[in-house]
């Protein structure tokens, strides 16, 4: 299936592979070990111009011979002319030296792709490899669609690749697990990918003589300070839905102890969180934000692109975003004036308390067809090996900085880089970010484990470019340069360190279960009635003390049943 691009880079840290050579098993699982070495493959320099660093890729695992053909889902994105699908330099690279070759099964992404295995399932035709997440990843198992693999997964993965993808203890493992059977490979999404940052705009502040605050109270002065000096339109930009990803007000109630749509033990159990008591505090807040014009008069009808685009233009003073969306501390607006932005660290509330939405690591799981040759799942696995000791291990010990660069990149002249007149190294002029077409590692991105995420991806990756930074320019060589030229990913790592430094400050949602049916009937109404109040409370159309009927009305309207549903399954994961 297809799977949406989170981050510019995004992989982690140290290995068990100190040799440089994988151990994996043959293709019965009970099978004496066997290593495959493989030399170091050095990239060609131009004409004219020596690197100064001696670009490796990691020796293969295995290969395969004769080759395994294996039928997967292509995503539907432009190529540099003369290359397809199956004809572009990392889909080469494995045909040629893991003799793993990839057939096409269909191309199509999003909801078509959705769709189009829905129909696979109903005729049995499903392809051999491809994710599944949610309610489908729940119905594929159950219904015995695909493959169990835990001796397999188990006898051929790396303990790198283990140790990496938190196997099996991490609770993103729980949904690809039945009984003591596994049936995917179920990794995890960065940690925090979707925990938002905030950004204030350092020059009002200077022009006030304000410091940064670190409060609500702190936060609600500056922004009304700000206000009546007629230095923006509005102080907080928030997205419609609230806590959603961008533009969210989480904090807020983060500083109230609560967050609302997640799920939190209590006792033992697990409990709704927007029924929490002290939610009401946190919506009179934002009724007193909304009244003095802290929030835009018209926030619940803004999505994220209008809530971009408010900030963009710097009609206000303060938002939360993703690390991947750091502005950068000067920013020119269209129009010509110049915004500063400072990070700003999560708001104590009255008591004292301060929290964020944290993101939940659960993410898709890797399946394979029932029936799928042994032989087939291990060179998939052997796959991922391969790709888990370029991506952990690529700049530091084989100086290949496709990590760096983009989602499994191999960094290759002429494709990712390329020489400048005066033979400095630059990002090659067909590359993603030049062209908009797709990089070595897009192109090849939904064929087998094209991105092998795990918790500490992006962290361990921003690490490595923070070190960069830090060291004598002189002490680099050119590759290490290029990275170094673009402040972006400079800021999103630095933003990124405080997000993952601070863990004591995320509220997670603890609930990871798929919907039981009665769930999927009944969380819909039960949102829109909590979406509708804390809205209507906020911007006074609904008195606050309808919030205590509304705990009452959950509970009446399916709640107490949705709570007893996912109770059954913490119960069966504690």
């Amino acid at each position: 299936m297809t799977i949406e691009k989170i981050s510019r880079r995004d992989f982690l840290r140290t290995t068990a592979l100190a040799t440089g050579v994988v151990a994996l098993a043959a293709c019965q699982p009970a099978a004496p070990v066997e290593t495959v070495a493989q030399a170091d493959q050095v990239a060609a320099p131009s004409a004219n111009c020596e690197p100064d660093w001696n670009q490796r890729l990691p020796p293969v695992p295995k290969k395969y011979d004769p080759p395994v053909e294996i039928s997967v889902i292509f995503q539907d994105v432009s190529y540099h002319e003369g290359m397809s699908a199956t004809n572009n330099p990392w889909y080469n690279w494995f045909k040629e030296n893991m003799g793993i070759e990839f057939n096409v099964h269909w191309v199509a992404q999003g909801d078509i792709a959705t769709q189009k295995l829905q129909a696979d399932i109903a005729a049995g035709t499903l392809p051999d490899f491809f994710a599944a997440s949610g309610s489908l990843l729940a119905q594929l198992i159950d219904s015995g669609a695909v493959e169990e693999i835990r001796e397999l997964y188990e006898n051929t993965t790396t303990p790198l690749v283990k140790q990496q993808v938190g196997y099996p203890d991490g609770s993103w493992w729980n949904q690809a697990f039945r009984g003591e059977g596994l049936y995917g490979c179920s990794h995890s999404l960065t940690k925090n990918a979707l925990t938002g940052i905030g950004w204030i705009r350092k020059d009002l502040l200077d022009e006030l003589g304000l410091e940064a605050p670190d409060s609500l109270d702190g936060l609600e002065n500056a922004m009304r300070k700000m206000l009546d000096a007629d230095l923006v339109k509005t102080g907080v930009t928030v997205n419609k839905e609230l806590l959603t990803w961008n533009h969210s007000i989480d904090q807020v109630f983060g500083a109230y102890g609560v967050m609302p749509t997640t799920w939190r033990d209590q006792g033992g159990s697990l409990a709704y969180d927007s029924a929490s008591p002290g939610i009401k505090d946190a919506l009179a807040r934002l009724n007193s934000w909304y009244k003095s014009g802290i929030l835009n008069p018209d926030f619940y009808t803004m999505g994220w692109e209008q809530c971009r685009a408010e900030r963009d233009r710097g009609d206000s003073a303060w938002y939360t975003v993703p690390m991947w969306g750091t502005p950068l501390p000067t920013v020119t607006t269209t129009d010509g004036k110049t915004l500063q932005w400072a990070r700003t660290d999560v708001f104590a509330g009255p008591d004292g308390q301060k929290a964020r939405k944290g993101t939940n690591p659960l993410f898709h799981a890797w399946v394979f067809r029932k029936g799928l040759e042994p032989v087939k799942i291990e060179a998939l696995l052997n796959q991922l090996n391969y790709y888990m000791e370029l991506e952990v291990n690529g700049p530091e010990k084989y100086d290949n900085y496709g990590p760096l660069w983009g989602i499994t990149d191999m960094f290759l002249e002429g494709v990712d880089w390329a020489w400048t007149e005066d033979c400095e190294v630059k990002q090659a002029k067909e590359s993603l970010v030049a062209t908009g077409l797709a990089s070595t590692g897009i192109m090849f991105r939904d064929v087998g484990f094209w991105h092998s995420t795990f918790p500490n991806y992006q962290f361990n990756t921003d690490k490595y470019l923070l070190k960069l930074a830090s060291q004598d320019p002189a002490t680099l060589n050119k590759a290490q340069k290029v990275f170094l030229e673009n402040p972006t990913p400079l800021a999103a790592a630095s933003a990124y360190e405080y997000v993952m430094t601070t863990p004591e400050l995320d509220l997670l949602d603890q609930y990871m279960g798929i919907p039981t049916e009665r769930m999927a009937t009944l969380v819909p109404e039960l949102k829109k009635m909590e979406d509708e109040l804390f809205i209507g409370i906020i911007t006074g159309q609904k008195d606050l003390a309808e919030f205590d009927n509304f705990r009452d009305a959950w509970f009446t309207n399916g709640g107490d049943q949705v709570t007893e549903d996912v109770n059954v399954w913490y119960e069966s994961v504690k």
